[in-house]
């Protein structure tokens, strides 16, 4: 199981087994033009913005995926976790100008600015690794670290997306199950809900647009992969190491999968 005894855990079976945690309250940070991002903050330590691909954003629903909210349970035990829903997802206010990179960016400094944070982690997942690695190149003094995981270019991810646009339940179930598995029915079922209400047919072309226009360079990593200014800095998976030169003093080796469980 991924994870250790500690915070009120137990072990039972031969497996470490944590109490869960309460569902984080929703706020809103307010951006230049008076539109609002949801987000919510989860833990206590050094502040780590988790960044869920724009296509399935949606902070109420991703808490009811077990595999999701699994993570940041996890995660929120070393960490201060910040999730968000970015501009024209979720529970944020509809975009008010072209989605961009730039936009998106914007989004993320927005709720920073509100929690009050200076230096962050970034911990992206699928897509959104281009995000992050956006910010960190606008924000490189500010960002101490970056994870992807599973980021990079995905031709299945590009179908099903436009798939999203003809048959959106199909593109849901598929996508739930692709991820949560097809055996594991509580999480294909969890996130087919989060892939159906996070985007409104007009944001999620304008997504298409913007994956098409700014394409990852770096291969879709297979497991967790770190770039880290600090201690312990943890080996980027193919050519996302080209990354590492947008932060300062940069190190980088190579952590297995297998250090990641318990």
């Amino acid at each position: 199981m991924f994870g250790r005894l500690n915070d009120g855990g137990s072990r039972a079976s031969g497996r470490v087994q944590f109490r869960a945690m309460a569902t984080p309250v929703i706020q809103f940070a307010t951006m230049a033009d008076g539109g609002r991002v949801a987000f919510h903050v989860l833990g206590r330590g050094p502040a780590v913005a988790m960044l869920f691909p724009y296509h399935v954003n949606h902070l109420t629903l991703n808490w009811r995926v077990p595999l999701h909210r699994g993570a940041i349970e996890f995660l929120a035990r070393h960490f201060t976790i910040i999730n968000l829903d970015f501009r024209g997802a979720g529970l944020s206010d509809p975009l008010s100008r072209e989605l961009s990179l730039d936009s998106l960016s914007d989004a993320l400094n927005a709720v920073l600015a509100r929690v009050g944070v200076e230096d962050v982690g970034l911990c992206a997942m699928g897509a959104a690794g281009l995000i992050a690695c956006h910010f960190a190149s606008r924000m490189r003094h500010r960002v101490t670290s970056l994870v992807f995981i599973g980021s990079g270019e995905s031709e299945a991810n590009r179908q099903l997306l436009h798939m999203r646009q003809i048959t959106p339940q199909v593109e849901a179930e598929l996508r739930g199950a692709l991820l949560g598995g097809v055996g594991d029915k509580r999480n294909a079922v969890a996130l087919a809900h989060v892939a159906r209400a996070s985007l409104a047919p007009g944001t999620l072309a304008q997504w298409e647009h913007l994956l098409e226009r700014e394409k990852l360079e770096f291969r879709r990593a297979r497991a967790i992969s770190w770039v880290e200014r600090r201690t312990p800095p943890v080996y980027p998976s193919g050519r996302s190491k080209s990354y590492a030169c947008l932060l300062s003093a940069e190190r980088i080796v190579r952590l297995r999968t297998s250090c990641l469980s318990a």
